[in-house]
């Protein structure tokens, strides 16, 4: 295993950085959770990104299974989406690349990690919630649908 993977309890499944490799399976699991995914162009651009890190998960059959993209600004953390497909929900994709990339975010030295959620987005909120991090404002209207942001932050010094 090489440097920043990592095996998941059921040893079936392995957590790691995405490569630029990775991409047309990224753009297949964007497409298939969300009503507006990100583009390909999105998705290499965040590759690219100095300061980002895009975690994934992949099954025993190198299939992926889920990916969480983060930045760092040099202070702090920012998840900026997690995607998760249909049918691989509620198995702890979402909880292990949340878990690799605040722990990367904290390597890093982040004070901090931030991130928005569409307010009807229960099983998200709560996934965050049970990670720690604690409601810290509302954006209205924040999304094209009309539906408002919440914002929340979780203090990385914190065990």
């Amino acid at each position: 295993m090489s440097s920043g993977e990592t095996s998941s309890a059921e040893g079936e499944r392995r957590l790691r950085p995405a490569r630029p490799a990775d991409l047309p399976a990224l753009v297949e699991v964007e497409q298939s959770s969300f009503e507006e995914p990100w583009t390909p162009i999105t998705l290499a651009s965040e590759l690219a990104f100095p300061g980002a890190q895009l975690w994934l998960e992949e099954g025993a059959d190198g299939r992926l299974a889920g990916y969480a993209a983060f930045r760092w600004d040099g202070f702090d953390g920012h998840l900026l989406r997690i995607a998760v497909p249909p049918a691989l929900r509620r198995q702890g994709v979402a909880s292990r690349l949340l878990g690799a990339g605040l722990g990367w975010l904290r390597g890093l030295g982040a004070e901090n990690c931030h991130l928005e959620v569409r307010a009807t987005n229960q099983p998200a909120i709560a996934l965050y919630q049970r990670f720690g991090f604690g409601l810290a404002g509302r954006r209205s209207r924040y999304y094209s649908d009309g539906c408002d942001a919440l914002l929340f932050s979780l203090d990385l010094a914190r065990p």
